[in-house]
């Protein structure tokens, strides 16, 4: 036998053996996947850790990854950190569980007041992306406004983000929280003007939705009513009622969803009977 042809034999034989142990490997990540999904959580983590140690770097940091969103989710963050960070070990991995693991150790960083460590996963996940990828730009933006107070690092990594996607209207809307912030007028309008040549539908109303979809409740307030002293839009006040009395303020709340039915608003009907299936069972 030839030395080039026993090469290929044993190289064939090393081969077929790698892919059976990495085809064994996404094997068992599936099958932990499946165990969570019946809520068998002991199996699933069990599993888990076998893969988390494989030579399959792919599923290994999948395993990593679902190992530290598990134990963060039972507010164990020690451990939680040790798996994230297992899975953030290639610095060239820019996989959705790698960047996802960096994210939340920011997180974490945050939570235990450690804004410089935390600021340096967000450097890392700028690096991995190439500064390219607008999530990630938009949680550098996040990080930047509401943890660090620097709203012109903000300013910049949502003005990126919205010239790397155009047609999306999330990273204009971040833009607009930014300039409701800082009391920009000027930028107000012109931000919301973007907003509606890239969806006409855009108006006060939707506007309002989006900002109590993310929890900023001031601003949902203050576009609801503009919706409904500007547009006349009576759907507008059913909807900050509805606001209201989810919040806490029901007396108001339940006034306005009075208001909103005295006008015409016939889906008022619906909300104050069950406003009064609520109140009896008290």
């Amino acid at each position: 036998m030839t030395k080039l042809k026993s090469r290929l034999i044993i190289g064939l034989a090393v081969l077929t053996l790698t892919t059976s142990v990495f085809a064994d490997t996404k094997t068992d990540y599936d099958q932990a996947m499946q165990y969570a999904k019946e809520n068998k959580v002991d199996d699933a983590v069990k599993l888990l850790e076998t893969v988390s140690k494989s030579t399959d770097k792919s599923y290994s940091v999948k395993a990593n990854y679902r190992l530290g969103m598990f134990y963060s989710s039972n507010k164990d963050s020690v451990k939680a950190k040790t798996y994230f960070l297992a899975a953030t070990k290639d610095k060239l991995d820019s996989s959705m569980e790698a960047l996802g693991s960096l994210y939340n150790l920011s997180l974490i960083a945050v939570e235990e007041k450690d804004n410089k460590t935390a600021e340096s996963y967000i450097l890392d996940m700028r690096k991995r992306t190439k500064e390219k990828d607008v999530q990630v730009l938009e949680i550098s933006g996040n990080y930047n406004l509401f943890v660090k107070n620097d709203l012109v690092k903000a300013e910049a990594d949502f003005k990126k983000a919205a010239s790397l996607s155009p047609k999306e209207l999330k990273y204009q809307a971040d833009l607009l929280e930014l300039y409701e912030i800082k009391k920009d007028e000027t930028s107000i309008a012109s931000t919301i003007s973007a907003m509606k040549v890239i969806n006409s539908a855009v108006n006060n109303q939707e506007i309002a939705k989006y900002f109590e979809s993310i929890k900023n409740y001031n601003l949902a307030n203050k576009y609801f009513v503009k919706s409904v002293t500007e547009d006349k839009n009576e759907m507008s006040r059913l909807l900050l009622g509805v606001m209201y009395y989810n919040m806490g303020n029901k007396q108001d709340g339940k006034k306005l969803v009075e208001e909103a039915q005295k006008a015409g608003v016939k889906e008022a009907d619906k909300v104050l009977e069950d406003i009064a299936k609520l109140e009896a069972k008290k």
